[in-house]
């Protein structure tokens, strides 16, 4: 009698586990299984990680999906990760950009009265370099290309990500706004989800 309770126990057990493991696992192919689904943002923040950057993402996605559905993936994680810091290029350069000089480039140079305009307070000069840097930064390297051309920082159980990232503002300030966004958003839905089922 004794036995067929504890038969009958493990096999309610065994079942309460199996029903676990097929909802964990119908959970799991939900995000992960179709590439498609998979939100790249999650891949992005963990480039931003200077202990890790592109080569282990792409490294991760290689090892797990197919070859031509992993080209795909590292095509989609690049691509947004590129539109995704030009967007924030642009908000850095329309938030700083100034006026580099106080005449219009095209005009003659000359007055209405055809004396020639004294620009007072202005040094060409630096402002000539100024926006020749710009030009030239932009058409070159980007401050992702440093970024992700930069050696990896060496991981060790004390790095703070956090604290990485606030003193890099000089050296990267658009990434690092990029970062502190990034970084900001939830990883998980597990909690937004079970408050909704609550």
């Amino acid at each position: 009698m004794t036995l067929g309770i504890i038969n009958r126990s493990v096999d309610d057990l065994n079942e309460g586990v199996k029903s676990m493991a097929q909802q964990m696992k119908m959970k799991f192919d939900k995000y992960w299984k179709n590439f498609n689904n998979v939100n790249v943002l999650i891949f992005i923040a963990l480039l931003l990680d200077p202990r890790h950057k592109l080569r282990y993402v792409e490294w991760i996605v290689r090892c797990s999906y197919n070859p031509s559905d992993s080209y795909d993936l590292c095509q989609r994680i690049k691509s947004t990760l590129t539109s995704l810091f030009d967007f924030y290029a642009s908000l850095h350069s329309s938030s700083t950009q100034t006026s580099s000089c106080s005449f219009n480039p095209y005009s003659s140079g000359l007055d209405g009265d055809g004396e020639i305009r004294k620009l007072k307070g202005t040094n060409l000069r630096k402002d000539y370099v100024t926006e020749i840097e710009l030009n030239d930064t932009s058409e070159t390297t980007t401050e992702l290309d440093r970024y992700l051309g930069d050696k990896r920082v060496h991981d060790n159980d004390s790095f703070d990500i956090l604290a990485w990232w606030s003193v890099q503002t000089n050296n990267y300030p658009i990434l690092m706004s990029m970062t502190r966004d990034i970084l900001a958003i939830s990883v998980s839905t597990v909690a937004s989800e079970s408050a909704f089922s609550t």
